[in-house]
């Protein structure tokens, strides 16, 4: 393999092997069909249909000489970002399980239907330990707080990808967690001490890498104990070179996170971003905004001498050796069939995995002993809120999904949509006297919260706007629960109440198992993985 690896490298061309080292963004076949012309090492999927992106994988694939990357995000299944998929457990979620065994299952099952449209690379598992409650974009996204339990869900979560056909990359080395700036808008600085790094961010790394991860991603985050510079890892050769490659000892590809991030982005131009993250050690770079300019650009860095046809020929040896190993030059397109598809999505063995994985990992965090379970003759209150809309290309469960599951349950519930408080003046009138009602008129009152990761937004809470709604409800004589369809850390806002449960997730699936559980129709096993201190 190495022989036949080394020979292939030795045929290309300098324009081939530069685009190799790219993963564009995959927008449309026709602009993706144009981009082939660069000679990219693949794709990188963002919202579309089934049946689309199989169709266009297929057509990719079969259009190219060297194999290319199907690379997507799929962190909580195919569905929030491609329809007709599962929608699974965040991985705080599979944390809360506190059982690998729920991770590995939801990790093949996502790679089962992932592959079964072309995908090959996973950006995934998550291996930031998520130590700051405030962060705005790792949170439960993370495994948790405990840098050994992430270590050991990310390696399961590996192999469940490898089980069902995927690649796996860790991400975002060396450690997002422990901040509360958004890399897609500004550049993060992780304080701490390089002992404290070792023993925390670094640790799940240095695990996933003896296991085995083939892949590794770069975060857009300053870290001044490992490089005084101040320079973004990505950018850093300390960073990637001297850490990752040298004291981790980490032989395989190294990815750039996304180069249109605001971390990167407004910081330098493309073209510097391209040839100094490559410098840097990245072997992969992602989707850079313009294609055709980053390619330009690393094409002449190596005609002039300011990156050498060395490091170009490692990266690109590196990228092909991964792909022969896994397969792609053999059986590029293994798992895809277009007639199977519907049978291989959202089908009645993945949706078992994830409801016996949601089952486990929702967690009663808070409990007086007098409000669960919930008699079904009780007169139940619902007041739905939530941090945003839902992002209008992305698919998310509606939120009154928890009520109408509810109400299947009970004989008497009313629910008031707060969504729209704020809005205007009658908007929120309305609102304001439809809780004033529900207070007086409910036994259980609930509190749907749907707080969910906004990527680029900054901030994870619920907005201030609902202040006199949530006041309303604190001041309530009825029992109170608030329900997080999402992090954990909105329970800080809620001492007192009767009772806190966390689900980590939004999927119909997931509202479905914490009404059925706050109904008495099971046991909460979940087990927060996080501190709310």
């Amino acid at each position: 393999m190495a022989l036949a690896v080394r020979n292939l490298v030795d045929s290309m061309s300098l324009e081939e092997k530069v685009g190799q080292v790219f993963i564009f963004t995959l927008k449309n076949l026709r602009q993706a069909l144009n981009d082939l012309q660069l000679h990219p090492g693949g794709f990188v999927r963002i919202y579309s249909d089934a049946l689309t992106v199989a169709k266009q994988n297929l057509a990719l694939q079969s259009a190219t000489r060297i194999p290319l990357w199907l690379a997507a995000d799929f962190e909580q299944g195919v569905a929030p970002t491609v329809s007709g998929g599962i929608h699974a457990v965040p991985a705080m979620g599979l944390g809360a399980t506190g059982d690998t065994a729920h991770t590995f299952a939801v990790a093949k099952a996502i790679a089962e239907e992932a592959s079964a449209l072309g995908v090959n690379l996973n950006f995934m598992p998550v291996v930031d330990v998520n130590t700051d409650p405030r962060n705005p974009v790792i949170n439960i996204r993370s495994f948790g707080e405990d840098p050994h339990a992430v270590a050991q869900h990310g390696i399961a979560f590996m192999r469940g990808l490898n089980a069902g056909g995927l690649v796996a990359c860790a991400k975002h080395f060396p450690g997002h967690g422990a901040t509360h700036v958004d890399s897609h808008s500004g550049l993060p600085v992780i304080d701490g001490t390089v002992e404290r790094l070792w023993n925390v961010e670094l640790l799940p790394f240095r695990e996933a890498i003896a296991a085995g991860i083939p892949m590794i991603m770069t975060g857009h985050l300053s870290v001044p104990a490992l490089d005084e510079s101040g320079k973004a890892a990505t950018l850093s050769p300390i960073i990637l070179q001297k850490v990752l490659r040298g004291e981790l000892g980490f032989k395989g590809v190294i990815i750039s996170d996304a180069l249109d991030m605001g971390a990167i982005a407004n910081a330098m131009s493309e073209e510097d971003a391209v040839v100094s993250a490559f410098n840097a050690g990245c072997d992969i770079l992602l989707m850079p905004r313009e294609p055709r300019r980053a390619t330009q650009a690393l094409l002449e860095a190596v005609r002039s001498g300011r990156v050498s046809e060395s490091r170009l020929d490692e990266a690109v040896k590196r990228i092909l050796s991964l792909k022969a190993a896994v397969g792609l030059f053999e059986k590029p397109f293994a798992h895809l069939d277009l007639t199977s598809i519907a049978a291989r999505l959202d089908n009645d063995e993945h949706r078992g995995v994830v409801r016996a994985a949601a089952m486990a990992a929702i967690s009663l965090v808070s409990h007086s002993g007098h409000l669960f379970p919930i008699s079904p003759d009780a007169s139940l209150g619902i007041m739905i809120v939530g941090n945003d809309d839902p992002h209008p290309r992305q698919i998310f469960a509606e939120p009154r999904t928890f009520a109408d599951h509810c109400a299947a349950l009970a004989s008497h519930v009313r629910v008031v949509d707060c969504t729209e408080f704020g809005k205007n003046t009658e908007a929120s009138d309305r609102i304001q006297r439809q809780v004033d009602q529900l207070v007086c008129e409910s036994d259980v009152l609930i509190l749907s919260a749907y707080v969910r990761v906004r990527i680029g937004s900054g901030s994870v809470e619920l907005p201030h706007i609902y202040e006199p709604l949530l006041n309303r409800f604190l001041s309530s004589n009825s029992r109170k629960c608030v329900v997080s369809f999402g992090h954990p850390y909105l329970f800080r806002t809620f001492r007192g109440v009767d009772a806190c449960v966390c689900a980590y997730g939004n999927s119909d699936l997931i509202q479905e198992c914490t009404a059925r559980l706050m109904f008495g129709h099971g046991q909460f096993m979940g087990r927060l993985p996080v501190s709310l201190d």
